[in-house]
């Protein structure tokens, strides 16, 4: 029997996936700048992610962008589990709620 925890896990990855799509995922699994903010638009929507030391995207803003340049919309963080040979091997992307 699984833990519950567990299989909040996998609902928060599979809603992530079925919401945004194979393709955005194959976005985010590039390699980027280190330590940069990479702005773009997908599919009408507005992206803004921040990406960790080995240009990896670990932080997601989708939604509208404002006047400021900020995204009204949702924000997702991303959790690595596993590397292997400095490739990541398991990861998911946790919803955080609402951004102004």
């Amino acid at each position: 029997m699984s833990k519950w925890y567990d299989e909040r896990q996998s609902v928060n990855k599979e809603k992530f996936t079925q919401n945004m799509g194979k393709s955005l995922l194959a976005k985010l699994n590039k390699i980027y700048q280190p330590d940069a903010r990479i702005d773009m638009r997908f599919r009408g929507n507005d992206l803004t992610f921040l990406t960790n030391e080995l240009g990896e995207p670990v932080q997601l803003f989708i939604g509208k962008r404002n006047k400021e340049g900020n995204i009204s919309g949702d924000r997702y963080s991303r959790r690595i589990k596993k590397r292997v040979q400095g490739k990541i091997t398991e990861s998911h992307w946790d919803n955080k709620g609402k951004t102004d």
